[in-house]
């Protein structure tokens, strides 16, 4: 072996960085207060804090609809900044991965129905006024709509119930 290979290359003589620099003098230091914030930034600040919480609610609500899978995927991929979520959520809706909300004015109630056909001998108003009660107690709200479409049927039902038969 020759000695080139044996030896060690010799080391940087290099000063620490602080050795070098020059020595400036320490500032002196008095206690001053602290600048009182401007109104201003307080109402922004409580804005910003604001409308993080309503980001938070809306993401955290996007999420729950999602199945599970989707959602452990976007945790995964987004960690915990809702925004991200939220722009991860949309990035899949767009690609068709995941479904997205149901189109607005969609319902999963059953649609209404109109007044079964009726035999000879059966009162349609009477079937109508039928229908409204049993929705009524399964479901007011498509009860109230029901009401409004057969609305004279109903009444004149009610009507015919209410007073004496002659």
């Amino acid at each position: 072996m020759s000695d080139e290979t044996t030896q060690a290359a010799p080391a940087a003589t290099t000063a620490p960085a602080e050795a070098s620099a020059p020595a400036t003098p320490a500032p002196s230091v008095t206690t001053q207060p602290a600048p009182a914030e401007s109104p201003e930034l307080v109402s922004l600040r409580a804005e910003h804090a604001r409308m993080q919480r309503t980001l938070q609610t809306h993401a955290e609500d996007a999420l729950a609809a999602a199945p599970e899978a989707t959602r452990r995927a976007i945790v995964d991929l987004a960690g915990d900044d809702p925004a991200k979520r939220l722009e991860v959520l949309a990035a899949l809706r767009r690609a068709g991965l995941t479904a997205g909300p149901p189109p607005v004015g969609t319902t999963t109630a059953p649609t209404q129905s109109s007044p079964a056909p009726t035999s000879p001998g059966v009162d349609p108003d009477a079937v109508a006024l039928a229908e409204y009660e049993r929705l009524g107690k399964a479901a007011p709200t498509i009860a109230a709509a029901y009401r409004r479409t057969h609305a004279d049927a109903i009444k004149r039902d009610e009507s015919r119930k209410a007073s004496p038969r002659n």
